[in-house]
């Protein structure tokens, strides 16, 4: 009777978990990786979270330096982990900014279009990730460029997209 119960639950179970990954709206699966509020990253990423802090501190852009940027390599939860929570196996390059304000340092993670302003992030721990191989690693000169025009920009007292890098 045991054996009987047991064979007819497996099938059971595996049509529930499998309909447990589809949204009734469509068959997107549902992700298990934890909301962390990603921003879009726009053009010029590192601009954009210089915005950002300056909105978030009440501050003058022009006042926020970048400290630090270099690549890392994260799972699907981007380096921000939250207890109790899963994230997929998936290894994305992205990059850890570390940007310098009344002598304070805010950290940022940049994945693709997306940023993360981590320092803002309660009941979450920080990690650093692992090197990237060169295929997938973020092209920090690029990023930096981007800095640049923004910094211009600001400068100037014009758009970004105004600045035109010529290389």
């Amino acid at each position: 009777m045991r054996r009987i119960a047991f064979a007819l639950l497996t099938p059971i179970l595996a049509l529930g978990l499998f309909a447990a990954c589809i949204t009734e709206d469509d068959d997107t699966p549902v992700s298990a990786t934890p909301d962390t509020s990603p921003q879009p990253a726009g053009d010029d990423p590192l601009h954009s979270i210089r915005l950002d802090l300056a909105e978030r501190l009440d501050i003058d852009p022009l006042e926020i330096t970048m400290a630090t940027l270099r690549s890392a390599g994260w799972d699907g939860c981007f380096g921000i982990v939250r207890p109790d929570v899963a994230c997929d196996q998936r290894f994305v390059g992205g990059v850890i900014a570390e940007l310098l304000a009344d002598d304070e340092r805010y950290r940022y993670h940049l994945v693709g279009a997306q940023f993360f302003p981590v320092s803002f992030m309660d009941g979450i721990t920080v990690n650093d990730g692992s090197d990237v191989p060169w295929e997938i690693a973020p092209d920090l000169a690029a990023l930096m460029a981007g800095w640049a025009r923004g910094d211009l920009a600001l400068r100037l007292e014009i758009e970004p997209d105004e600045v035109v890098i010529e290389t």
